[in-house]
This record gives structure tokens, C-alpha cells and sequence, in this order.
């Protein structure tokens, strides 16, 4: 009975289990309010995919995915975490490979809002930089760094203002996304932040990252670059 019931909210055409079909037209506006529903949740998360996809396109793409990955739980706001896979899957949409990266990125936006925050590092003075130099950071709690080979960052910002910004330099990107202070943060990292994080994220201090420069110049840029990952709070110190 349920298994049938859930088939028939689910599938386009099928009719209402025999048990409930004295309920007259209750089952199908039960049905449209369901989809609707879980289609309207998928449009609040993934908001810029509909819009790159564009608002009809969207909800085909809601309609086949809530078909093919129907909610486990009553709470909506744990759904949709297979979106992205099933983009990277769905055959007409391959011309279109970054989308399923944007919907990646949406998505750890919504992980990140939900995370609790972290208790900040301060580094405020030299003293306070030469007691970093010995400690061990790692990222907070619901953060997540996504590498793409294309500008998905860039192309989640430009999609934040009106008109929207055109990307020019079409390239790979690795963004963070982490919560700081209440705010979900969107990063796309520089080289150097990149380099500096993924040495940390290993268990390396920030002392022995700043003793592999080759220069002056290139000491500089890690300090600054640390500077601000920490000042971000993307990077916390272990207590």
C-alpha cells in the first residue's frame, strides 16, 4: 500500500491507489501540492542553477530528480543532496558540465548554514603571528573547498547582482564556503591561499609552510595570504 501510494504521487501518469480513489480529486491536488512543494525547495536552494538553466527548464529538472531521488524525511531542508550528481548525469545538460558544479557549490552553501560557528582565531600583533607560527589550523565545522575546472565561483558571484556580470576569464576555480559570524562566506581562493590551506588541512604549522619560500617576496605573499584566511575564519586554530 505505501509503496504504491508513493509510486503514484511520484509517477506523471499513474492513478490513485484503488483504496483512496472514493477520495475524488483530494489525491491529485494532494499530489500537485507535493511536488510543488519539493520543487519549490530544490528552487530556494539551487537558485542560481534555475536561473542558468532558466525557470521551466528548472522545474522539469525538479520534477525528473524528485521522481528519481523521492525525499527520505518530512524535513525538506535536508534535501537535495544528489541534485548535483544527478545534473552531472542527466544527458542534456552535458553541454553544460559547470552546471552541476554551481548546484555543488549551492549546495555546501546550505551545509554551511546549518554548521554551528566557530570560535574565532585572533591575530592582532606580531606576538600574536609568532604564536601561530606554532599551531595547528584546520577549517570549521560544515565547510568545504570545491575544485572545479571551471569558474564556478565566479559564475555563483556574477549571479548575485543585477545585471548580471559576464565572466571573462573562463578558467578553474577551488572556492571555499564556511560560516563565519552567522554569514555563509563564498571564497574563491587565490594560488597562494590554496597552497597555504591545503599544507594546513594536512596537519602542516604555518611556521614550516613559511620556511619552504623561496624569497622575500614569496614570504610575503604566504604571511598575507594566511592573514586573511584567518581574519575570513576560514581557518581556525585546534584548541
Amino acid at each position: 500500500m505505501i509503496a504504491s501510494f508513493a509510486y503514484a504521487v511520484l509517477a506523471d501518469h499513474a492513478s490513485a491507489p484503488t483504496a483512496i480513489r472514493q477520495s475524488g480529486d483530494r489525491f491529485n491536488v494532494y499530489r500537485n501540492t507535493f511536488r510543488t512543494s519539493v520543487a519549490g525547495a530544490l528552487a530556494d536552494v539551487f537558485p542560481v542553477v534555475g536561473r542558468l538553466v532558466g525557470d521551466e527548464y528548472f522545474a522539469a529538472l525538479a520534477q525528473a530528480f524528485v521522481l528519481d531521488h523521492p525525499p527520505e524525511t518530512p524535513v525538506l531542508a535536508d534535501y537535495g543532496g544528489d541534485f548535483a550528481s544527478f545534473i552531472a548525469a542527466f544527458e542534456p545538460l552535458k553541454t553544460m558540465p559547470y552546471i552541476a558544479d554551481v548546484a555543488r557549490l549551492e549546495w555546501a552553501r546550505t551545509r554551511a548554514f546549518y554548521a554551528p560557528d566557530a570560535p574565532a582565531t585572533d591575530i592582532d600583533s606580531e606576538i600574536d603571528l609568532i604564536a601561530a607560527m606554532q599551531l595547528s589550523f584546520h577549517m570549521p565545522e560544515g565547510a568545504s573547498l570545491l575544485s572545479s575546472l571551471f569558474p564556478v565561483g565566479s559564475l555563483w558571484q556574477a549571479h548575485q547582482v543585477e545585471p548580471v556580470v559576464p565572466i571573462d576569464d573562463w578558467r578553474a576555480e577551488t572556492v571555499a564556503v564556511w560560516r563565519n559570524t552567522g554569514d555563509v562566506q563564498t571564497h574563491v581562493l587565490s594560488g597562494t591561499e590554496h597552497l597555504i590551506l591545503s599544507h594546513l588541512l594536512t596537519g602542516d604549522i604555518i611556521g614550516s609552510i613559511f620556511g619552504r619560500a623561496t624569497g622575500q617576496n614569496e614570504a610575503t605573499d604566504f604571511l598575507q595570504s594566511f592573514a586573511a584566511l584567518v581574519s575570513m575564519g576560514l581557518v581556525v586554530a585546534r584548541i
